[in-house]
């Protein structure tokens, strides 16, 4: 039994069936695309697989094989047209290599408990400002920088939040329709990734950027006397879970630098663009590109 399919696909039959068939080992199953598009011409992918799961792309290819055929299931092994077609086909399984992920972000922003938040802080820096012998300079310019980095979290969230919906309405759709062909929706389902991927990546380096002035707020709070127990209970919670957040990247992320400190961190975050991760797992895959045209060009395409 296929424990997930790709959005968009169906199982093959006629002369695709007939194709995946041919490659098929025992235990795997197959599903095709829609048509893509490339110069006018129509084109799908075949997907063979295990018939009882299929990896997620971050631990290697969904699919064993991965035939790019024509309307008519001809085996194409040309490598631009491989190329072009696989780059649709790689935009597809990102919705479930990213799935959890992505479900996950739908939940991410809340405007009742955001708002309050940021009047929290706000109301404690109205206090702070007000007594200025209370803090030092350099407190005060960190609980400053620490109100406006929630505004600015809030809304990195909410945008993040709103792009993992539409790409949640994008699967429910593709799973639902199972569309002939794949056109227009291609180019909002890249576009609005790209947009929630790079969003997470900007939020994460300003999480980054503001570590220091964070520390300094954290020492400072016990000083500010002017806000009841429980609202400052609300502004240490929220900034020592910035501090558990900020150790989970540099554990995560320090391990690819040589200094392991959060300016390398944050050069490493600010390569990975959604750009730069697509292309790695494109390459992943591309990397056996030979083997796989190899494999399927010594049969007949009919």
């Amino acid at each position: 039994m296929i424990k997930k399919k790709i959005p968009g696909h169906r199982r093959v039959t006629g002369e695709f069936k007939k194709l995946a068939k041919r490659h098929m080992k025992f235990m795997e199953t197959a599903q095709m695309s829609p048509y893509f598009l490339w110069e006018n011409k129509r084109y799908r992918v075949i997907v063979i697989h295990s018939i009882l799961s299929m990896k997620s792309i971050s631990s290697g290819p969904i699919g064993r094989l991965y035939i790019i055929c024509d309307d008519q299931a001809n085996n194409i092994t040309d490598e631009t047209i491989f190329r072009g077609i696989f780059f649709n086909e790689l935009n597809l399984q990102e919705l479930i290599s990213r799935s959890p992920i992505i479900k996950m972000s739908t939940k991410l922003f809340h405007a009742r408990d955001f708002g309050r938040q940021q009047q929290i802080f706000d109301e404690m820096m109205r206090n702070v400002e007000k007594d200025k012998a209370l803090l030092s300079e350099k407190e005060v310019n960190a609980l400053r920088a620490m109100t406006a980095f929630i505004e600015e979290k809030n809304n990195l969230m909410k945008s993040i939040s709103l792009h993992a919906k539409q790409l949640r309405q994008i699967d429910k759709t593709l799973r639902r329709e199972k569309p002939l062909e794949w056109k227009d929706a291609n180019n909002q389902l890249h576009d609005t990734n790209k947009l929630r991927t790079n969003k997470r990546i900007d939020l994460s380096i300003r999480l980054l950027a503001t570590s220091e002035e964070r520390k300094i707020a954290l020492n400072s709070l016990t000083k500010v006397q002017n806000l009841n127990f429980r609202k400052m209970r609300v502004v240490r919670r929220q900034l020592e879970g910035q501090v558990s957040s900020e150790k989970h990247w540099i554990q995560n992320i320090g391990k690819y630098t040589e200094q392991g400190d959060i300016s390398s961190c944050i050069s490493v975050l600010e390569k990975n663009t959604y750009e730069n991760l697509i292309q790695v797992e494109y390459d992943l895959i591309l990397n056996n590109l030979s083997l796989i045209n190899k494999s399927v060009s010594g049969s007949s395409t009919k």
